[in-house]
């Protein structure tokens, strides 16, 4: 299964487990910290429930403050367990609560629906991604419209970097919000600002380094990895057989 965002590195920090479905304020902010020290520029919180009182304890609050300072970009689902009203109220910066819609544009059940509370709002059913043991399985919920948003703005970040932009996740979340489909505008006052397809990816990266380039939404910015990793779509996972 290809990935989003290819040559993109990335950082497990476990919040939630088969044993412990709440994660708690002190080990959202420890994977944090420890994200911003092995250098995240973007940060995908997963969906799950949190525990309660929803207003900022110090480490927290904390935390965030490191990622205002480093300019770092937090990526959320916009489920109504999900903690983006948490981080809003520990003055998150570059906050992106991503929400799903099905095949006819409505929000997937279980979301947030205020839409002052979504930052976009992508496709998120039957999509497909890579599971345990080389399987390949469709799913439908914010949790994977959230990722497939972090990826994309790692892409558009690579993109920045590539145009002699500065390393800058802030202005790639402003590209994303800046080019997305104004609220309303597809489906009347309860319709969210919306990406639709790779015409956005192109947009957003045309946003951020002042050029339009079809190229940059080929196939999920292929021409962009192959000039990065000098690979052919057939030979480049031969490097990475476990991805």
């Amino acid at each position: 299964m290809e990935g989003i965002a290819p040559m993109c590195r990335g950082l497990l920090a476990p919040i939630f487990s088969d044993a412990r479905s709440v994660c708690g304020q002190a080990d959202l902010a420890d994977a944090i910290t420890r994200a911003l020290d092995h250098g995240a520029d973007i940060i995908l919180i997963g969906a799950g429930a949190f525990e309660r009182p929803w207003y900022p304890g110090f480490a927290l609050a904390d935390a965030v403050a490191k990622c205002n300072a480093s300019n770092t970009l937090i990526v959320t689902s916009a489920g109504s367990k999900g903690c983006t009203t948490l981080l809003r109220r520990c003055g998150a910066l570059n906050l992106l609560p991503v929400a799903a819609l099905d095949s006819v544009g409505q929000l997937l059940g279980g979301q947030c629906r205020d839409l002052g509370d979504i930052g976009i709002a992508i496709p998120g059913t039957s999509v497909s991604g890579a599971a345990l043991e080389g399987r390949v399985v469709q799913r439908s919920n914010p949790n994977v419209a959230a990722g497939m948003v972090a990826g994309v703005a790692a892409v558009l970040l690579g993109v920045l970097c590539r145009a002699g932009g500065a390393r800058d996740p802030g202005a790639v979340a402003e590209a994303i919000r800046m080019t997305a489909t104004p609220r309303g505008a597809l489906g009347g006052s309860d319709y969210p600002a919306t990406w639709t397809g790779r015409k956005s990816l192109e947009t957003a990266a045309a946003y951020l380094t002042g050029r339009y380039e079809s190229a940059y939404a080929s196939s999920l910015f292929e021409t962009w990895y192959r000039a990065r990793a000098g690979a052919t779509r057939s030979d480049h996972a031969a490097f990475r057989p476990r991805a």
